[in-house]
């Protein structure tokens, strides 16, 4: 068998599997397969945490592609030895890159039934937008690749007096001219590398055209060409169109050879050939992108055009969304054989990409692909799509109803001395900007619990704690033990305010909140649990739980002047708690402490810092251990855990563990978060729940 027929037979095994995964998330239903793609740009992550909750969104919202960018430039999104790591990833151009986005992006993708297809900027060699991108560009950092435009500045795409494309223009890049075989095969040789190592499901490749017909007379195409462009300009157009197909052709070749099962997708101009006399223009006539001729040819498997309008009246109107529809489903899949997924802007707003939707369903599309995360994410489209696109008869809901959330607010009145209670007026107020909600009070410690409960049971979707770190526990318990998908707001009202601190919404007003429970802006996070009691932050023993015992035996003092004579009772006056402590790594007798505490979360207290490196998200807790002191190293010690500098005492010991064993002489008293309970035996273990409880993120979600 030829390697040719191989790879042929290898791609349309691949198109079959392609079709069959689209519709793997969904229910059993009689309908079409169907391919729901989304755009991740490099602007719409900046961390691995938001990588994690970009494929967790794009799950639930029932896409099952993403287009994820991993070269913008010539530069890297990942970990390469070809191209420099990219200035936004590494902080400057040939940086050392602290994590691999796209190893990320497929483990996280995967893990939740996505498809990954690598992004690839093709023909684009800097930005150029404004003049803040044209500064020299840097050497890298040793060891690292080149920019390749340091190597060869004479790669840069000329006009017709030969005078290269400037940096800033008004093209957004600097281009780089595919009449260079060195362009065409870096390309294709960063696509194989890519393909070779990293468990992609595709090659997804958008840039790759001219930036305009001004461009590109550079002397190598003169040369090669041979005649004078201005005395045979259609041969010209025709010449530097072919140069782009050869590009094309030659990475499906090499993909081909180190993975034949991926599939080649390019994002294309959204008007082919402006049949209607627009006058605006067309990929294959203005751009040299003659985008069929890759299908036609068998050298390019889904085209993707990018056609970001809306839909008119009447039909075919100047920019008509459905009438370019409708011209895509002839050309770019009855004519060519191939796949074509319509490309929605998601700027538009939510109302449009669900029409949008709904008109592709009825013309009988095989998919489409939307623009991008982060607009979609401004549009608050999630919870739509996650309604509307399970199934192609879903579309016809009340639209309202899908776009409000059900949201229960529990208010905690005696909350920060009377916040609480001062901030239900303007709850309301901005909540019914967004749908409405309902709003509970707490009458007693511990109400929230079953508030929470009774509002599960009755539908609720999002429950919104306003209160302190206790209001907030007690209802992350309520609905970790209800086994409900329910997410959890936090709205800080109290004195410490931990965990709001973690999920980024410790300054945040009630609109701001408000806005959030709007969006699908919910992650996922780790808790901590210790017998039947889940906890948000830390767990601990010893000096802390004195001090909340000591404040139940002082009804006289209240407010701050309470936790002041406490604390200072406690520092003098504790004797030290014994703990032995058991993890899967290691055994330590039992010691007396001051202190111990197993933390979720590095807050602790409202005040201190207690666990410097605890994440949320890693699946980890920290045991922070600090053995008994003398009064006045006491004192030292707690100021110094304000600041996470504690650390360096050495009666400081940390350890990370995903478990922890506490072996106690008596059945000790612990608190979670502020609440205090009696442990029902001696010994008792603390564990990490992964991914066990969905919250409400803000913009500094600390995960």
């Amino acid at each position: 068998m030829s390697w040719f027929y191989y790879s042929g037979i290898m791609k349309i095994v691949s198109a079959v599997l392609l079709a069959a995964f689209a519709s793997a998330p969904l229910q059993a239903q009689a309908d079409r397969a169907e391919a729901r793609a989304l755009w991740v740009t490099r602007f719409d992550y900046d961390s691995e945490a938001k990588i994690t909750r970009i494929m967790e969104t794009a799950a639930r919202a029932h896409f099952n592609i993403i287009y994820f960018q991993a070269r913008a430039a010539g530069d890297a999104y990942y970990r390469s030895t070809i191209e420099p790591c990219a200035s936004l990833l590494c902080g400057k151009l040939g940086g050392t890159p602290l994590y691999d986005p796209l190893e990320v992006a497929v483990r996280e993708g995967h893990k939740r039934g996505l498809q990954v297809h690598a992004y690839l900027n093709a023909l684009t060699g800097r930005a150029a937008g404004i003049e803040g991108q044209c500064k020299p560009m840097p050497e890298p950092d040793e060891g690292n690749p080149r920019h390749m435009l340091l190597d060869h500045p004479e790669w840069v795409m000329s006009d017709r007096t030969g005078k290269q494309l400037p940096c800033p223009n008004s093209e957004e890049y600097v281009w780089v001219s595919p009449s260079f075989p060195e362009v065409r095969t870096r390309l294709a040789t960063v696509a194989a590398d890519i393909a070779r190592r990293y468990d992609i499901d595709g090659i997804h490749l958008d840039r790759i055209r001219y930036p305009g017909n001004a461009w590109s007379y550079d002397a190598v195409s003169r040369a090669e060409f041979g005649k004078n462009p201005d005395a045979y300009p259609a041969e010209w157009k025709a010449y530097r169109t072919g140069l782009v197909s050869r590009m094309v052709h030659e990475t499906y070749d090499s993909i081909a050879a180190v993975r034949p099962e991926l599939v080649l997708s390019a994002a294309v101009w959204g008007i082919y050939y402006d049949k209607w006399h627009w006058k605006t223009l067309a990929g294959s006539t203005d751009l040299m992108q003659d985008s069929r001729a890759w299908a036609m040819g068998g050298y390019m498997d889904i085209l993707v055009p990018m056609t970001y309008s809306r839909i008119k009246v009447p039909h075919c109107a100047r920019i008509d969304w459905g009438c370019m529809l409708d011209e895509h489903l002839e050309g770019d899949e009855r004519q060519t054989g191939r796949q074509m997924y319509i490309g929605i802007d998601a700027s538009k707003g939510a109302r449009e990409i669900v029409n949008q939707i709904r008109l592709a369903r009825s013309r009988g599309a095989t998919g489409f692909a939307i623009f991008s995360f982060t607009d979609a994410d401004n549009a608050r489209v999630w919870r739509v799509l996650r309604s509307r696109v399970r199934s192609r008869n879903a579309l016809e809901a009340d639209w309202h109803s899908l776009m409000t959330e059900r949201i229960c607010v529990i208010v905690n009145p005696a909350a920060g001395r009377g916040r609480g209670a001062r901030l239900i007026p303007e709850i309301s107020a901005r909540f019914s900007e967004i749908g409405g909600c309902e709003i509970q009070t707490t009458k007693q410690k511990g109400d929230e619990a079953a508030i929470a409960t009774d509002a599960i049971a009755r539908g609720f979707t999002t429950i919104v704690a306003v209160g302190g770190d206790g209001t907030t526990t007690n209802v992350a318990n309520a609905i970790l033990h209800s086994g409900a998908s329910v997410r959890l707001a936090v709205m800080p009202a109290g004195t410490g305010n931990d965990f709001a601190k973690v999920l980024g919404t410790s300054k945040a007003d009630v609109r701001t909140v408000a806005a959030l429970c709007a969006r699908d802006s919910d992650v996922r996070v780790d808790v901590g649990r210790i017998e039947n009691v889940f906890f948000v932050n830390c767990c601990g023993f010893g000096f802390d739980v004195a001090v909340l015992e000591e404040i139940g035996r002082t009804p006289w003092l209240r407010g701050g002047s309470v936790y002041l004579y406490t604390a200072l009772r406690q520092l003098f006056g504790f004797r030290g708690i014994d703990v032995a402590i058991t993890s899967p790594k290691a055994k330590r007798p039992a010691r007396l402490h001051m202190l111990l505490v197993v933390a979720n979360t590095e807050y602790f207290g409202g005040t201190f810092m207690i666990a410097p490196g605890a994440k949320a998200t890693d699946g980890l807790l920290e045991a922070v251990s600090i053995l008994d002191l003398s009064p006045a190293r006491r004192m030292a010690m707690l100021a110094a855990a304000t600041r996470g500098t504690h650390l360096k005492f050495p009666e400081c010991i940390i350890e990370r563990s995903t478990s922890f064993e506490l072996h106690f002489g008596t059945a000790p008293s612990y608190e979670t978060d502020g609440e205090l309970h009696n442990a029902q035996t001696t010994s008792v273990t603390v564990s990490s729940c992964r991914s066990a409880l969905r919250v409400v993120a803000g913009p500094t979600f600390r995960g």
